[in-house]
Order: structure tokens, then sequence, then C-alpha cells
């Protein structure tokens, strides 16, 4: 998506991981995962929801996620506490010593929170080991937890520059989705960071941290034996044991309604125009078949063919000056579309907004014809079918669903998914986001306009 809700997060740093060998708690057998993935194996666990790996002979270097299924739309203290859980986490690996000097990161979203750390061979049992330990208690001192709020301000700081703009997108995401979970900051606010307590994290981390419903991707020149070796030597002594839970899709109803706002903002450069829109997809019936329609069709929109709406909105009338256009499933049977424009010079944004819902409603209407859809089509097949590393790309877009709260598919099944992506169902899916909805308008123009 375009918005923060969703954009992940990320900290850098740079460590080496060294970890315990200690009590084995990983069964394992070799077996083939029973979905169309591939080159992935499965180790069966009995602490983790699922283990993947990859084996890459072109990657030397092996890379190891563990992602937990929670993220800040789980979250039910301030907003952002997600993040914040996730720094104090991540100090379950920074802890571990330094030596080999290897690379680690982490991620909050709205239904994630990830670890990973790209290791040598030699260091993989470590790394795992560091992994595993961020289920475990949070047990910082109450000194590093307030130096810790401090870095997640200043990352809040650097991330959100243009504040004024992302305030304003936040507004419409929290009407949009009636201040549901899914608009909740994945990076708090200054006023909320400032209020986070060790103890509020400790309880979110509790919640939110779960081995068991934790998924572990390893990719890299190793075989499944050699991982699941070393996983039947990690320890997993202080680590809660806690039955899976099933985690809800953040996005299952709304109210329809629309909704136009003019506001006057401050330190916002030039005015700007966002859109949101909610709709069901009552046609939508095969999830993978969905997906792969709503992809087709968000190619189709963003594109200058006839059809697309750059044509009626930049080349062909110069009514925006640059926009962007997004398609997304947030839910089993709900889709977001997502418009921001600014408009060329002399448009003003109620044109602006006129123009593009006419020719969103003309690109609907027309996304059925063959013509279109099927060099949409093509390109989304395209992306899938020439890939220079088969092992990397699927370990890769595991790792994104997993992140998106999504199962894993792999290349072929949604190659399959999208060779099912005809007329018919495009046109169908195409009629559901042509209803009313709900739509969420903010016209925003700097606060000097109101004042000259």
């Amino acid at each position: 998506m375009t918005h923060w809700s969703l954009i992940v997060l990320f900290r850098y740093s740079v460590f080496a991981v060294v970890g315990v060998i200690g009590l084995s708690i990983f069964g394992w057998h070799q077996t083939r995962f029973d979905t169309d993935i591939e080159g992935v194996f499965q180790l069966p666990s009995e602490r983790l929801a699922q283990v993947l790996v990859f084996p890459d002979d072109q990657k030397p270097d092996i890379t190891a996620y563990l992602i937990y299924p929670r993220g800040e739309g789980q979250n039910r203290w301030q907003e952002g506490l997600a993040h914040y859980v996730e720094h104090l986490a991540a100090e379950k690996v920074v802890r571990v010593s330094r030596q080999e000097a290897q690379h680690a990161n982490a991620w909050t979203n709205s239904t994630s929170t990830g670890y990973w750390l790209n290791t040598k061979k030699t260091g993989l049992e470590e790394a795992l080991q560091a992994l595993v330990d961020t289920a475990k208690p949070l047990d910082v001192t109450e000194d590093f937890a307030v130096g810790e709020r401090d870095i997640v301000l200043r990352e809040y700081e650097y991330r959100f520059a243009d504040k004024a703009l992302e305030d304003q997108k936040y507004r419409l995401l929290s009407d949009l989705y009636e201040n549901g979970p899914i608009s909740q900051r994945v990076g708090g606010t200054p006023a909320d960071i400032a209020t986070y307590t060790l103890v509020a994290a400790q309880a979110l981390h509790a919640e939110s941290h779960h081995l068991s419903e934790a998924s572990l991707v390893v990719h890299g020149d190793i075989s499944p034996k050699a991982v699941a070796a070393l996983l039947g030597r990690v320890d997993s002594d202080g680590v809660p044991v806690n039955v899976a839970r099933p985690v809800a899709p953040l996005v299952t109803e709304f109210t329809e309604g629309r909704f136009e706002t003019t506001v006057h903002a401050d330190e916002v450069p030039g005015p700007v125009l966002l859109y949101g829109k909610l709709v069901r997809l009552p046609s939508c019936a095969d999830q993978h078949v969905c997906g792969a329609a709503v992809d087709v069709l968000r190619r189709l929109l963003d594109s200058a063919q006839k059809g697309g709406l750059a044509g009626p909105l930049r080349y062909d009338a110069f009514v925006a000056r640059e926009f962007a256009v997004d398609v997304t499933m947030m839910g089993p049977q709900v889709a977001e579309i997502w418009f921001e424009a600014r408009p060329d010079r002399g448009v003003s944004l109620e044109k602006l907004l006129s123009t593009f819902e006419t020719s969103l409603e003309g690109a609907l209407a027309l996304a059925g014809s063959s013509d279109r859809y099927l060099n949409a089509r093509r390109d989304a097949m395209s992306d899938v079918k020439y890939v220079d590393n088969i092992a990397a790309y699927e370990a890769g877009w595991a790792v994104d669903r997993y992140a998106r709260g999504l199962t894993p598919i792999g290349r072929t099944d949604y190659g399959a998914a999208l060779e099912l992506v005809r007329a018919g169902p495009l046109k169908a899916i195409a009629q559901d986001m042509s209803v009313p909805g709900r739509v969420v308008v903010l016209k925003i123009n700097p606060l000097n306009e109101r004042l000259n």
C-alpha cells in the first residue's frame, strides 16, 4: 500500500550472534512442503508453527527469519507499542557476542513482527538460538527501556519528516477503517512514545511473541538435514509454552457511506488529494485467484494504456501533476482502493477528484476487455515465470506473505491462479469495486492559502 499503516518499520544494526547449546526441543524428519513451492523443505517442529528451508547453493551466506503473526493491529495499548516491543525483544539478539559482526534486522507492521539474521554457516546455530530467544519474556532494565524509547522517538523523527501530510493520511485511515486496528500508527506518535512503559511492553510481548505461532524461514547454502540438526541443539529453556491461537483478519466489516472533508494543514507543500475506498468482494471465492485478479486490476489502473488512469489524469488532460494508485486485499472479501495526487497548475482539488472518480469508473467498466487485461496479466505472469534464482524468489515471497499475515504460495500456484484470471472473473471483481462502498476523501490545502 502507499500509506504507512502497513509499511514495515525496520531497525538496522550489525552484530554477531553466539548462542547457548542446550536441551533439544526440535524433533525432525525431512519432508517436502505440501504445497507447490519449488525447492522448499518443511521441518516439523514441536514448538514452531512452521519451519521452511530453502537450500540455495548460489547464496553462500545464510539468512534466517523468525516471524510472529501479530503486529500493531493486535496491540491493545498505546499506538506504536508493538514497534517498541520489537526494539526491546531484538536486544535478545544484540546481547550475544559480537565476535563475527553478523548483520541483523527486525520489523513491525500491522500484521506481524519479524526478526532476521544473515550469517555464515558456522554462525547459524547461534543465529537460531538468538531468534528463539526473542520469545523469552522481556528482562531488560528500566534504564535500558527508557533509552530504547528515546531511540524509537528518534526513528519516528527520521522516518516521518513530512509529518503534516502523514498526519492527514492517518486521519483518513482512521475514518476509512472507523478507528479499527488496521489504522493504528505502526510508529506511534511522539505523544504516544513518551508514555511507553516497560510494564506495558512486557504485557504486549507476552501476548504477541508466542513461539508456537511463529514461522522460521532459512535460506542459503545449507541442507534441511543440517538445519534440523542445529535446531535440535537450540535451547528453549525459559520460553513460555503457549497454544497457538487463530489470528482474526483485521478487516472484515465496515459501514458504507461517503465522507468528504476539506482541511487546511500547516507545512503541507501544496494542495493534496487523498482518497480511500473500501468495497466488499462477494464474487471472490478462491483467495489465490482473487488476489491474482486484484494484482492484474492494479496493474491496469496504474498504467498509461487505455483503461488506465495515467492517460486521463496526466498525459491527456494534465489534471494531476503526480499521483499514486493502489488496490489491496485487506481481508478475505474486502479490498481497498487508495489514491493520492497533487493537482496540476490551475486545477482545483474538486476537479482532480471528479476526474479521478470518472476515470476510475470508466477503467473498472473496461477491466474485462481482453485487449486490456491480457497485457496486464502477461506482465504479472512474466514476474513469476522469468526468475534467475528460484530459491531466493520463493524464500523472499514466503517471508513477504508471512509478514502480511498470509499463507505462503509458490510461484507455480500463483501462475496457475493468474491463468484463471479471465474476462469473466475480472469483470465481476471490477463490478464489485464499482459499488459505492465506504469512501473517505481529504482535500488538503496549505494553511497559508486560508490565511491569504
